[in-house]
This record gives C-alpha cells, sequence and structure tokens, in this order.
C-alpha cells in the first residue's frame, strides 16, 4: 500500500465511537487502517461494501489476518445502490449485558423518537456475532458518521498497477492495458459519482465523507468533485488537516480553479499526489461535510 492511500484514511480522521463506512473496500488494505485507528475502546465499527466477490474473500482475509475482524462487518454488493444502515449498537452507544437480548438491544429501550422497521437488511458477506443479525434501524441516528468513497478508477496514477501489468518493459503494452474508450471512461465517471452520491445519502448530517482515486485524470477527480458540490448545497468541501506536511502537487488546485472549469466550486482544498512532487503513486482528495 502506497504511502500516499494512507491519506486518504488520515483525512477521513476515524475515531473510536465512529460508525465508518467503506464502499469501495477490497482488498482491505485501507479498511485495516481505518480498524486500527478506531481501536478497541470505543464502540465504533466499520462496514465494507464491494461488488467482487474474490476481492471481499481477499478483505475477509486480510481482516482475520490482522486480528481485525471484532468491529467489522464486509457486503458484497453494488455501491451505488448499498442501503444498509450502520449498526443499531450505535444508538446507545454501550449496551450493558442487561440490556441484551440475544446479543440485540431490547427495542423498548431504545430511545422514544427513534423509529424501527422490521425490514430484512442484507445478509452480510461477512461479520461478527455481534453485527451479523442487527435489525435495521431506519433513523439518522443509524446513518454513518463517516464514509470512505476510493472510487474504482482507470488506475493511471498507480505504480504499482502499472508495474503489474507491465509486458517486458514496453509502455505501450502499459497504455493499452489501461487505456478505455470513450464510452468506457463516461461509463466510469458516472459510476464514481453514482457512488458518491449514495456514500453521501447514507452520511449523517455534520458527518465526513471522503472521495479518493488513484487516477490523474482530471474528470475522475476535479470533475466528478465539481459536480457533486454544485449540485448539494448541503455538502461542504473542507481542508484536509495537515495537508502543509505532504509533498503534495500544489499545481493541480490553482489550474483547476477557473469558473468555466469548476461550476463555480473552489476547489483549493482538494489535494493530489503524484510520482514527480511527491515521490509516491498518484492520488486525489477530497473531504467533504454534511451540513
Amino acid at each position: 500500500m502506497d504511502i500516499a492511500s494512507a491519506v486518504a484514511v488520515h483525512a477521513l480522521q476515524p475515531q473510536s465511537n465512529d460508525q465508518i463506512l467503506d464502499l469501495c473496500c477490497a482488498p482491505g488494505a485501507k479498511l485495516l487502517l481505518i480498524s486500527n485507528a478506531i481501536g478497541s475502546q470505543g464502540t465504533g465499527t466499520i462496514t465494507g461494501v464491494d461488488i467482487s466477490k474474490n476481492r471481499l474473500y481477499t478483505c475477509r482475509s486480510l481482516l482475520k489476518k490482522y486480528k481485525a475482524t471484532s468491529r467489522c462487518r464486509l457486503f458484497l454488493s453494488d455501491g451505488v445502490t448499498f442501503d444498509t444502515w450502520a449498526p443499531l449498537w450505535s444508538i446507545n452507544k454501550v449496551f450493558e449485558p442487561k440490556s441484551m437480548n440475544n446479543g440485540l438491544p431490547q427495542i423498548d429501550e431504545l430511545e422514544n423518537s427513534h423509529s424501527v422497521e422490521d425490514t430484512v437488511q442484507s445478509r452480510p458477506f461477512f461479520a461478527p456475532k455481534t453485527l451479523r443479525h442487527d435489525r435495521n434501524l431506519r433513523s439518522l441516528s443509524c446513518l454513518y458518521d463517516k464514509v470512505l468513497v476510493d472510487a474504482e478508477c482507470t488506475h493511471d496514477g498507480s505504480i504499482a498497477h502499472i508495474l503489474k501489468y507491465r509486458d517486458n518493459s514496453s509502455w505501450e503494452n502499459v497504455k493499452n492495458k489501461i487505456k478505455m474508450t470513450a464510452e468506457q471512461l463516461e461509463e466510469l465517471e458516472n459510476l464514481q459519482s453514482g457512488v458518491l452520491i449514495n456514500g453521501f445519502r447514507l452520511l449523517k448530517p455534520g458527518g465526513i465523507l471522503v472521495y479518493s482515486t488513484c487516477s490523474l485524470s482530471r474528470m475522475q477527480n476535479e470533475n466528478i468533485v465539481q459536480k457533486f458540490i454544485s449540485s448539494n448545497e448541503n455538502a461542504i468541501l473542507e481542508e484536509i488537516p495537515n495537508t502543509d506536511r505532504f509533498p503534495i502537487n500544489k499545481e493541480y488546485p490553482q489550474r483547476f480553479n477557473l469558473p468555466h472549469l469548476c461550476y463555480g466550486v473552489d476547489l483549493s482544498k482538494t489535494i493530489r499526489f503524484d510520482p514527480f512532487s511527491s515521490q509516491t503513486s498518484g492520488l486525489f482528495i477530497a473531504r467533504i461535510r454534511k451540513s
């Protein structure tokens, strides 16, 4: 895992009591970093989602290998349509043993303002016993505190990805593996926008969403964020903490912060890593708060 990728988790600022959603979680390196950040002392949980079963198997193996399974559940689902809310135990934060019934809180012990629906939620691909049969609570209290959308992309900024597809050190072979048609690129950008929109929908008011890709393409990064912010009044771009400590490329926000390119959205708070400026793989990161 490249150090630039870890900054996406840093931008999320996971805390010990956060209910966190990772909508593109496999193969799981960022999931492990989030798990390490929330620790085991609070009531935080992680919900990981991915559309690839094989990649989720890898993710599950990593969680087991590093003993990070106690607070993490995995779902085999499309991030654009995923609709399972944060675990019920996040409502009362800590449930005493006397409040439990077969591992679940008694409904009449919840705050009266919460509306419970007994609909059957998606069955987890993997979950510890404490989260496996969690009930579905439809209220703002069961939205997620933090959401990570490390979106599928062309991977053109990922050195590891490029090396994986290198055949006899031929750059032409690498480009042929990565490049897409105009139709494929449009489909990918629609997917990126869709996952971002759904992640924001599942985010609590006041919560933080981080959007990132390992592409160097403006269309997959600045343009996605620009269009999203301009169409959501309650979406606010925030500065990523400690950006002065990172060797980021400071040219990109200035270059793309033009009215005819950014729909009036100030992109100066987004950041980019690239092999030349940062000595890392390429990575774009935007931190968005829901008002």
